[in-house]
């Protein structure tokens, strides 16, 4: 939403699309694996000596470059591959695939700031190979996916079609779903359908339809506990090959005061004529999780009890080791710790103040504990993943601490709590005057505006000064700030500064740093002498 002075509020909607395949321009990425294929699904290539690379670099912003090679020692021979990604005009994006003599593609997708999208893709097959488990020989494929409002009621329509050709025979499955939202009800219905004909012999067909409703409790205290906040939800699906219904069931679940969840499950399937019961409690707990299963279906049940925790070693603070109620082996995670660098050596010494790292912030969601000591735990890390990181000032519990960067980058490392170490200084405090000078007497200058800006970033900060001349500026960030009054200002009184610019430099200690009688002497500007012109 942009405000603008005269009241009126314009809304421009945009949508950011990332791919996860491009890269950033002048960035290159690289992947070798290397191994033995065992595949107990199919048993296909099972055995076989496996290896892969690749090399990916951002060309431009929009366009990104991949080229890499496969190796199977069932064909002894070494596969070459190429991509191509692309961006056009922000809302279409191209792809393109080519591995000669074992499969070309081609995509095609639009995505808007409504939510509106849809893709296109063609694939081709020229041999049947390992690389080609499905034994296809095209494919090409389509969908949308549009949003839309009817009666103020919001709804929207997803369909895609999917061709696909074999040495024998040719393959179609089509999808749609169509859902409404009306205040707490959801409507949605979903259909899946499937036709292969092949030479020789007869043509098969089967299909899937759903429909679902669901409604959610209100959370007010004037409804009753028992469903207070929870949903109900329940569906039929029927089968259009046969003309039948398959099955009806409803759900009720609710959340269990913050800490855990509860759902039931009744099932009816019509063709068996049998009914099913599925009941689930997860409690979340502070150092595991209880996870209790009740089934039945006809006059078989199943009942299992399960708890689940994990255990992690830590290298700072009081606490040695730090349960969580999810698994966190193979996962990463950090420590951070924020204190007062009273000595201003840049190190933490154990003497020194712990100030609670609540105020520091990842990019990503996390598993996250803040200890009594102050000490912030973040787990669950993907490992090896690049993570931003900054520290908002405004909710620091001590507004005058500041890092010497509030933002920057770490990698999470495996199987381990990586620990940060932030020293914190007070930050500093400019004060001075400014005076006007003219006719040999002087008087306080007010009301102008002051322009700090930090040199090398784009940090700026504008202060007036008070009816006495005066300015204060308090929560000054460590290092080198240039100060001067607003030129504007100055060239519409005819005035003039002295100096026009100071230059100042913030260190970090722990106490601060403050430097006063920052004075600025202004002047009338002396007026040109006027020239007359001879015509």
């Amino acid at each position: 939403k942009i405000y603008k002075p005269s009241g009126e509020i314009t809304v421009r909607k945009e949508r950011i699309v990332t791919p996860h395949n491009f890269l950033p321009e002048r960035v290159v990425s690289y992947d070798f694996k290397i191994g033995i294929l065992d595949d107990g699904f199919s048993g296909i290539g099972e055995g076989n000596f496996f290896s892969q690379g690749y090399v990916a670099g951002g060309i431009t912003g929009n366009i990104t470059l991949k080229a890499g090679a496969a190796c199977f020692s069932g064909e002894q021979k070494v596969h070459y591959f190429s991509s191509v990604y692309a961006r056009i005009k922000k809302r279409y994006l191209m792809d393109i695939y080519v591995s000669p003599g074992i499969k070309y593609g081609f995509g095609m997708e639009g995505c808007y700031p409504e939510g509106h999208n849809w893709k296109i893709s063609y694939t081709r097959f020229p041999d049947e190979r390992l690389l080609n488990l499905r034994l296809f020989k095209e494919e090409l494929f389509a969908g949308f996916l549009l949003p839309f409002n009817f009666l103020n009621i919001k709804s929207g329509l997803r369909m895609s079609y999917r061709k696909k050709r074999f040495r024998k025979g040719t393959g179609s499955d089509f999808s749609g779903s169509i859902f409404a939202r009306l205040r707490r009800i959801t409507l949605r219905a979903d259909y899946r359908g499937r036709f292969n004909t092949c030479s020789g012999s007869e043509s098969y067909a089967d299909g899937y339809a759903v429909a679902y409703v669901s409604y959610i409790f209100p959370g007010v205290h004037s409804v009753p506990f028992i469903v207070r906040g929870s949903m109900l939800n329940a569906k039929v699906a029927y089968d259009p090959v046969f003309c039948n219904l398959n099955s009806a069931g409803i759900r009720f679940s609710r959340a269990l005061s913050g800490r855990g969840r509860f759902h039931i499950d009744f099932d009816y399937t019509f063709p068996s004529h049998s009914l099913s019961l599925h009941a689930l409690i997860n409690i979340y707990l502070n150092k595991f999780r209880i996870l209790s299963v009740f089934r039945k279906m006809n006059d078989n049940y199943l009942s299992r009890q399960n708890i689940c925790g994990s255990i992690a070693s830590l290298s700072a603070g009081g606490e040695k080791v730090l349960w969580s109620e999810s698994e966190q082996a193979g996962c990463a995670g950090v420590s951070v710790i924020m204190f007062v660098d009273s000595n201003e050596n840049g190190k933490y010494d154990e003497n020194e103040e712990i100030v609670p790292a609540d105020a520091f912030r990842i990019n990503r969601s996390a598993d996250i504990k803040l200890t009594t000591e102050g000490i912030l735990h973040i787990g669950r890390l993907v490992s090896y993943q690049s993570y931003n990181a900054r520290i908002i000032q405004s909710e620091m519990q001590d507004p005058l601490l500041a890092p010497l960067k509030s933002s920057f980058s770490f990698i999470a490392d495996p199987n381990r709590f990586k620990l940060i170490k932030i020293p914190l200084y007070r930050t500093g405090v400019i004060e001075g005057r400014v005076i006007l000078q003219e006719e040999g007497l002087s008087r306080p200058a007010g009301g102008l505006k002051l322009i700090i800006e930090a040199v090398g970033n784009d940090v700026k900060k504008i202060i007036n000064t008070f009816s006495d001349g005066s300015f204060y500026a308090m929560g000054i960030l460590p290092g080198r700030y240039l100060l001067k009054i607003d030129k504007e200002q100055l060239d519409h009184l005819d005035l003039a500064g002295s100096p026009e610019i100071r230059e100042i430099e913030i260190k970090a200690c722990a106490d601060g740093d403050f430097h006063t009688d920052i004075n600025f002497i202004l002047s009338h500007k002396s007026n040109p002498v006027k020239r007359e012109r001879n015509d």
